[in-house]
């Protein structure tokens, strides 16, 4: 899917090879994915990273329908004017793997941004600042990964229906890892439900 949209980005530059390729683009995990937490089941979130001159428009125009052209893609869907901009899909293909870093964390990138395409990369930023916060990634994520089973399975997980989503609920297992730093993964789903069934 990355390669997908390396290549679309290439078709929307109007200039010499040699630029081209200083261009850059890359397709970035988010959520679960990134956070590692991911569960059986689960989508994989992530955020198209391209050049300031690829609009939002051209992305939902040109690059919709390049996506929807492609054999292993279906049950496409485009929102671009929701809150925060997304498409979904279902793709059959191989995961692609991200190339060189960009430092997505850097305020900087986002100074003068519109607000949809900040709101965009939060997801990312969120994700790589819980990681940052916790003190032992291997115990939040498979505390999370428990916790996120354990709301599916009694329908409270989605943010569209009103329950708490992904961002939530890593959000709240980081706060129990950081109170009980070193506790083990069964002793931190227990302090979970001790902490939060109080407030």
């Amino acid at each position: 899917m990355g390669s997908l949209f390396t290549e679309w980005l290439d078709e929307m530059c109007n200039v010499p090879e040699s630029i081209r390729r200083s261009v850059g683009g890359k397709l970035i995990p988010v959520g679960s994915q990134l956070l590692g937490a991911e569960v059986k089941g689960s989508d994989i979130d992530a955020v198209c990273v391209g050049p300031g001159f690829v609009q939002r428009h051209h992305f939902f125009y040109s690059f919709c329908r390049k996506l929807a052209a492609h054999e292993e893609v279906t049950d496409m869907l485009a929102f671009e004017k929701a809150h925060v901009p997304v498409m979904k899909l279902t793709y059959k293909g191989e995961k692609d793997s991200v190339p060189e870093a960009v430092d997505l964390m850097d305020d900087g990138l986002v100074r003068g941004l519109d607000p949809r395409c900040v709101r965009s990369l939060n997801g990312y930023r969120d994700s790589q600042q819980i990681l940052r916060c916790v003190p032992n990634k291997h115990l939040f994520r498979t505390t999370l990964r428990v916790i996120k089973v354990w709301a599916k399975k009694r329908q409270i997980y989605s943010n569209r229906l009103g329950f708490l989503g992904g961002i939530s609920w890593a959000i709240l297992v980081a706060k129990v890892c950081q109170l009980y730093p070193n506790a083990t993964v069964a002793a931190l789903v227990t302090h979970f439900f001790r902490l939060y069934s109080t407030w």
